[in-house]
C-alpha cells in the first residue's frame, strides 16, 4: 500500500473498545474478533460491518489497509457497545485502544480518509482528526499525494461529492432561519455555504466575516449553484488572511 508504519508506541493495543455513537451497550463485556482489514472506512466484527465514526474515505478504487500495519493486533478481543444503525444496516462506531487512540484518526493520518463531523465527537476528538488530516496533507500521504486536495471556491466544485473547500467570503445574506455565505457575484451559479440559525452563535452571527477565508467540508448540493449545507459547527472553520489554501 505504500503507507508508513507508525511507531509501535503510538498504538499499544492490548484490547479494543468499540463505542457506538449512542453509547448504550448491546451486551456489556461481549468480545468479538476484528477482521484484518479496514476498507473504505469500514471494519468487520464477526457478522457485523462497523462504519468508523468521524471519517469519509477518499481516493480512488477500493481503499483498504491492513489494520495490523497501523500497530493494531488483528483478531484481539474488543467490546461492542450500542445499536445505532445507518441507512445501510451497518453499525456506526469508534474503535479505540486502552490508551484512547482512535483507529479512524489513524486512517485520516494515513491519507485514506478525511474528517467528517458527526454527533457524539468530543472537542478533543475533533482536534485529533484535524491534526491528523493536516499532517497527512502536508506530507502528501495517501490520497493527498494522488490528486486529492482542498478545492477552491473560484473553481468548479463537483456536485454530489464529499469535499473540503476554501475561499474568501464575499458577502453574507440572512433569512429568518438561514445564513448564506456567498463566494461569487452571482449566488445562482457561484458556490454558497448555508448555515442554520442554531449554529450562528458559534461564529458570532457572522459579523465581520466578509473578506475572511473559510474552510468548509460536506456533500455538495446543486441549489442555485453548488452549495454545502452545514449541519455541524465543526464543518466550518474561519481561517485568517486571504492567501492560498492553508496547509
Amino acid at each position: 500500500m505504500g503507507f508508513l508504519r507508525p511507531p509501535k508506541q503510538f498504538f499499544n493495543f492490548m484490547t479494543l473498545l468499540v463505542a457506538l455513537s449512542s453509547g448504550k451497550a448491546l451486551a456489556a463485556g461481549n468480545s468479538v474478533a476484528l477482521g484484518p482489514f479496514a476498507c473504505d472506512g469500514v471494519v468487520q466484527a464477526g457478522q457485523d460491518r462497523i462504519v468508523l465514526n468521524g471519517i469519509y474515505p477518499v481516493g480512488t478504487g477500493r481503499r483498504c489497509i491492513a489494520i495490523e500495519s497501523l500497530g493494531l493486533q488483528v483478531r484481539k478481543p474488543f467490546t461492542l457497545f450500542s445499536a445505532s444503525m445507518d441507512r445501510y444496516g451497518r453499525k456506526t462506531a469508534r474503535v479505540v485502544d486502552s490508551q484512547k487512540e482512535n483507529l479512524a484518526v489513524r486512517l485520516v493520518a494515513e491519507g485514506m480518509a478525511v474528517f467528517m463531523p458527526g454527533s457524539g465527537l468530543s472537542a478533543r476528538e475533533v482536534a485529533n482528526f484535524l491534526e491528523a488530516e493536516k499532517a497527512a496533507r502536508q506530507e502528501s500521504r495517501g490520497a493527498w499525494g494522488k490528486g486529492f486536495s482542498i478545492l477552491s471556491t473560484t473553481r468548479d466544485v463537483p456536485v454530489g461529492k464529499y469535499v473540503v473547500v476554501e475561499g474568501i467570503v464575499r458577502r453574507v445574506g440572512k433569512s429568518r432561519d438561514m445564513a448564506f455565505l456567498d463566494f461569487g457575484e452571482d449566488y445562482r451559479k457561484d458556490f454558497t455555504i448555508v448555515v442554520p440559525k442554531k449554529l450562528w452563535k458559534f461564529f458570532d452571527g457572522f459579523s465581520g466575516i466578509s473578506g475572511q477565508r473559510v474552510r468548509v467540508r460536506g456533500f455538495v448540493l446543486s441549489r442555485y449553484g453548488p452549495q454545502i449545507q452545514v449541519s455541524h459547527k465543526e464543518s466550518l472553520e474561519i481561517l485568517t488572511g486571504q492567501g492560498p489554501p492553508k496547509p
